[in-house]
């Protein structure tokens, strides 16, 4: 039969090993949370990438009709002054301006394309650091487990120590 030392000893050692898997789950819980965190946030950089190749094509629709009306009008002042279209001064003009409107374009273009460009570039980020906190959930999940073991048998090679359980020799009777 089992003294109250004997019995106080063992549920230290049971309540250690338990502690140590509950650590664990926990831990691997906690970066598992995180993993999807992260994973929300890369779905959201997506939307913003999105959202940004949305705005920059209404701002060229908006530049386009604004170029074209800049050139209607100024052909309707050229024509009412009595000017020829076409040709001179109306076409240079015509032309620098469908230049300009052209350029205006190409740089809202480039500033859609970097902005989308940060936002995937973010989304990938917030992926791979989802894909480290999976990782580390899965490692906390193992580690629990020996740590787990580690404590149980610890536990029981100081029992054994300082009662003797599992090193006494059989006896002959």
């Amino acid at each position: 039969m089992l003294g109250v030392g004997e019995i106080i000893a063992i549920i230290g050692v049971v309540i250690a090993a338990a502690s140590a898997a509950y650590a664990g789950v926990a831990q691997s819980d906690a970066a598992d949370f995180q993993s999807k965190v992260a994973r929300n946030n890369a779905k959201a950089s997506e939307y913003q990438a999105q959202d940004a190749a949305a705005r920059g094509e209404i701002e060229r629709d908006n530049l386009r009709r604004k170029i074209a009306a800049t050139i209607g009008t100024g052909r309707a002042n050229w024509g009412a002054s009595g000017v020829q279209l076409g040709s001179g001064s109306p076409l240079n003009w015509e032309l620098e301006t469908a230049v300009a409107g052209e350029q205006d374009l190409a740089m809202s273009r480039d500033n859609t394309a970097m902005e989308q460009w940060g936002f995937r570039n973010q989304r990938n980020n917030y992926l791979a650091q989802s894909g480290l906190y999976r990782a580390q959930s899965e490692s906390y999940a193992i580690s629990g487990g020996i740590d787990s073991s580690s404590s149980l048998l610890s536990g029981a090679s100081q029992l054994d120590r300082r009662y003797g359980w599992w090193s006494r020799q059989p006896s002959n009777t």
